[in-house]
Order: C-alpha cells, then sequence, then structure tokens
C-alpha cells in the first residue's frame, strides 16, 4: 500500500510539473514581432498572500533592423531568456521550453 501511495504521488508530481509549462497564444503568430499583454499598463495586478499567474506572449522579430533601423538586414539568430529583474519576493517565471531560448521569428 505504501509503495502505492509513492508511486500515485511521484506520478502527479510529474504530471503537475509538466502542466505547468504553457503554449503560446495562436493569436499572435501572423504578428511581425511584440510582447502581448503591453508589459507597462496590461499585466494583472495581484495580492499579498494570494495566487497569482500572468502569462506574457511574444514574438522575435527575423531582421534585427525592426527593432533598430540602424541593423537593417541583420537577421536575429535566436534570444535567450537568462533572468526576469524586479519580479517581486516570491514569484518566479517559466518558459516554453526547457532553455528560454527562441529563434528569429520564432513565439513564446
Amino acid at each position: 500500500m505504501k509503495r502505492l501511495l509513492l508511486l500515485i504521488f511521484t506520478a502527479g508530481l510529474f504530471t503537475f510539473n509538466y502542466n505547468a509549462q504553457c503554449t503560446p497564444d495562436p493569436l499572435y503568430a501572423d504578428s511581425i514581432y511584440g510582447a502581448w499583454p503591453d508589459t507597462v499598463t496590461n499585466f494583472a495586478s495581484g495580492q499579498v498572500g494570494a495566487a497569482y499567474a500572468q502569462v506574457l506572449d511574444f514574438k522575435l522579430p527575423t531582421d534585427a533592423g525592426d527593432v533598430d533601423p540602424g541593423f537593417a538586414g541583420v537577421p536575429v539568430d535566436s534570444a535567450v531568456l537568462t533572468q526576469v529583474a524586479g519580479l517581486p519576493p516570491g514569484l518566479g517565471y517559466t518558459c516554453n521550453n526547457p532553455n528560454c531560448s527562441w529563434l528569429g521569428g520564432e513565439q513564446g
């Protein structure tokens, strides 16, 4: 009986961990590039002691000139998210892929 409970508990942990991954919203697949919702004005507000979740969808440009005209014609190879600054204590982040990296033109 103890082994069965341990097996069920372990399987449940892997199931909940797997479901923590998010899927990019297909609504933004046709966009050139950007981030949604606007990170300054449209994030959901939270309360201390209450559960909080916010999904940030983004799409990388394929040409660096879309972001800075001085780099027009330079292809965007990839981007890697290494940290998120300014998160309140107790909040973390997760990516839709294990290494938090995306190719130019990809959505995350």
